[in-house]
């Protein structure tokens, strides 16, 4: 009897735990991904929010920020930070670059309408990560109709912005999940093992009752016909 509980305790903790694992790291591996895309589409809104900043007209090509509105890129705590360029110069940058040593991002050179995201250390030494996308200014509604009578349909010259911010609480919230997993990897399977031997063995003890009565029996002359109880 003992050895079929063993076997039964083994081979139901093992198989349950794979499977549990298996679940587990799939749900680890899932989650990650989902977060980091997340925050690279937090990336990718932030930037398309500036870009809707940047307006051309007759007169040029015009940035209209306003710092109040946007403090993150002003202060010294946490802060995020911006770069544009228009024609191979430097054409607008967060005040936030100028708090410290190195005060402008790095340009990337890349494709009309396209987008990159990297991996860097912030000018304050923080992780982070940036995105960069290059594109075509747009040309308010209302000043369409007399920028293309003036200028046609000619080429513009496209302009590259740059949105960079910490990954601190990405890389905390990845690490935090990851122990969670950890710690879920190492407690369920011990929690499987004791539900599974305590049920193996509630699921045994009429066999294990019938067996202590089988080994109680004396067949002696007298007792021979006893029944069993």
């Amino acid at each position: 009897m003992k050895s079929i509980r063993k076997t039964l305790t083994r081979r139901l903790s093992i198989t349950i735990s794979l499977l549990v694992i298996v679940v587990l790291l799939a749900a680890d591996i899932g989650v990650d991904t989902w977060v980091q895309r997340e925050f690279n589409q937090g990336l990718k809104a932030k930037v398309g929010m500036l870009q809707s900043l940047v307006n051309e007209d007759l007169d040029g090509v015009e940035f209209e920020f306003a710092g109040e509105y946007f403090p993150e890129f002003e202060g010294a705590s946490s802060p995020e930070y911006f770069q544009l360029w228009y024609k191979g110069q430097v054409f607008e940058k967060s005040e936030s670059l100028a708090l410290y040593t190195v005060d402008e991002l790095p340009f990337e050179n890349l494709s009309l309408n396209a987008a990159v995201i990297n991996d860097i250390t912030l000018p304050d030494g923080r992780s982070g990560r940036i995105i960069h996308t290059k594109y075509v200014p747009q040309i308010d509604s209302e000043d369409r109709e007399a920028f293309y009578s003036v200028r046609g349909e000619e080429q513009r010259d496209p302009m590259v912005i740059a949105y960079a911010t910490s990954t601190e609480l990405l890389n905390f919230t990845l690490w935090f999940i990851d122990i969670a997993f950890l710690v879920a990897l190492i407690v369920i399977p011990l929690m499987v093992r004791f539900v599974v031997r305590n049920t193996v063995s509630y699921a045994l003890a009429p066999l294990d009752a019938l067996n202590n009565n089988i080994r109680t029996l004396r067949f002696t002359a007298t007792d021979k016909h006893e029944a069993f109880s």
